[in-house]
């Protein structure tokens, strides 16, 4: 279930620069083709969203939260400024409003703020307890060139 839809993207931006941001061929109407850059959009921003979120909540949310809904829609708005005008014409509200979001959703990924609406008895945040560093081998030889194996954490090879 995507996190945002056209509705949500036509609510944050009118309807005439959604049709600028979509209508490739130029002819003034929005073909339904066209609309796949929708879906595109939503789909990319809910995949950034999951992957920041992923470390404290179970993602994909089976219900969403409003926050979630609105960072959504503002990434994919972002995400389809860049696609039609590429980096260095974004509007700049779309831009604030990217980097806001990203701001947010880092500062709930890294545990500085917690997510709105979603309260600490939901089976969302994950436990972090097991996280460990994998255990590795590698071959060491000695002065006769036996191989002597070498058990430890990453963390201790040069």
């Amino acid at each position: 279930m995507a996190y945002a839809d056209y509705d949500d993207i036509v609510s944050k931006i009118s309807t005439k620069t959604l049709n600028f941001l979509l209508d490739y061929d130029g002819d003034g109407t929005v073909e339904v083709g066209e609309l796949v850059y929708v879906d595109d959009a939503i789909a990319r921003a809910d995949a950034l969203i999951d992957q920041k979120l992923g470390r404290r909540y179970t993602v994909p949310f089976t219900t969403v939260p409003e926050f979630i809904r609105v960072c959504s829609e503002t990434i994919a708005t972002y995400f389809l400024w860049r696609r039609r005008t590429g980096l260095a014409r974004i509007d700049p509200d779309a831009q604030n409003d990217f980097t806001d979001a990203m701001r947010r959703l880092d500062e709930i990924a890294d545990d500085e703020e917690d997510l709105p609406g979603v309260s600490s008895s939901d089976p969302g945040p994950q436990s972090n307890s097991s996280a460990r560093t994998p255990e590795a081998t590698r071959t060491h030889y000695d002065a006769d060139g036996n191989a002597l194996d070498d058990t430890g954490s990453m963390e201790d090879w040069p």
